[in-house]
Order: C-alpha cells, then sequence, then structure tokens
C-alpha cells in the first residue's frame, strides 16, 4: 500500500494513472479484479464522491496492472471546496470478493476554479 497525496484543479478533467506493482516492479494482472475509491472529508463523514470500476469512473487495463481513475471536467466545477481537503482510498477487489486490497491512501485537496464557463445556445 502507498500513500499518495494530490490535487484536483476544479473544472478541468481528472484522469489519474496507476500501476500495481510488486516490490521488483512487476506488474501485477488484474484480471476479474474491480476497483472502488471513495472521498470524505474525515473518515468518519459521508461519502463526497465515489468512484468505481462499477461507475465507469475507474478503468481497469488487466493485462497492464493499470488502474485509471476519471472525473469529467464537469464533475470536478461541481465539487464543493468546503469538502476539502479531504481523504480518500483506492481499494481492490478480486472477482470473488474474498480478497482486499488497499492500493492508495492519502489526501487530497481542491485547486478552486476562478474562470467559469457559460455555455450560450443559439
Amino acid at each position: 500500500m502507498g500513500n499518495y497525496d494530490f490535487e484536483i484543479k476544479q473544472g478541468i478533467k481528472l484522469a489519474k494513472t496507476v500501476y500495481w506493482k510488486s516490490s521488483s516492479n512487476r506488474t501485477y494482472t488484474l484480471t476479474g479484479w474491480s476497483a472502488k475509491m471513495q472521498m470524505r472529508r474525515t473518515f468518519d463523514d459521508n461519502v463526497i464522491v465515489e468512484l468505481s470500476s462499477d461507475n465507469g469512473k475507474i478503468v481497469i487495463t488487466p493485462d497492464l496492472g493499470k488502474i485509471v481513475i476519471n472525473m469529467t471536467d464537469s464533475e470536478t466545477s461541481a465539487l464543493n471546496h468546503k469538502d476539502f481537503p479531504c481523504v480518500y482510498d483506492l481499494e481492490l477487489t478480486n472477482s470473488t470478493g474474498d480478497v482486499v486490497k488497499r492500493l492508495l491512501e492519502g489526501t487530497i485537496k481542491l485547486s478552486r476554479e476562478a474562470t467559469k464557463w457559460v455555455m450560450i445556445i443559439l
């Protein structure tokens, strides 16, 4: 398990790529694994955002051991700055559900958006 703190830029697409590798730098195959990540203000607060392979916000490329965490620009724009910084963890579960691995954990800061776009449809 690793500790990784990062920042979300409000109004900008988020695409964080993570690889699950052994201590000898060997990539694990993720066939049959699913992923889930939750963000909370504190560990005991309600979930602010849940990203998962089930809801399409986490994409796994099994043969590469690759995990991509995604949020659209409109989703990051909708984040409430009062919820940040927040805590998160990223967990993987095997196909039978009997093995859960916490791959990452840490804190997330929000870089607030000053420029707001308004779409005008004619």
